[in-house]
């Protein structure tokens, strides 16, 4: 929905922090485990508890893993419409 630019030492510097928030997200995000799974459920840990009930906060969150290449998009986004709210699926490398 927007477009981003990131400084890449800065990002390189904090890619474990990324990571790490990305792994408290469920399994079903993730490549080997479960494929990938809509945006609609980052909001969800993988305790179950709802972390954030904002959209923006997801979208910040995908873009840095999407900068760091720790996650990716495995459809492209003229498919997204026909995806569950019109959102894309998230993977989780």
């Amino acid at each position: 929905m927007k477009s981003v630019k990131f400084n890449t030492k800065i990002l390189e510097v904090n890619k474990s922090s990324i990571i790490e928030i990305l792994n408290e997200l469920p399994e079903n995000f993730k490549k080997d485990s479960g494929g990938g799974w809509s945006f609609l459920n980052m909001c969800i840990n993988k305790d179950g508890f709802q972390w954030t009930s904002y959209h923006k906060i997801i979208d910040e969150l995908v873009c840095l893993g999407n900068a760091a290449g720790v996650l990716s998009f495995p459809f492209p986004k003229e498919m997204w419409g026909a995806l569950p709210g019109g959102m894309p699926y998230i993977v989780i490398l």
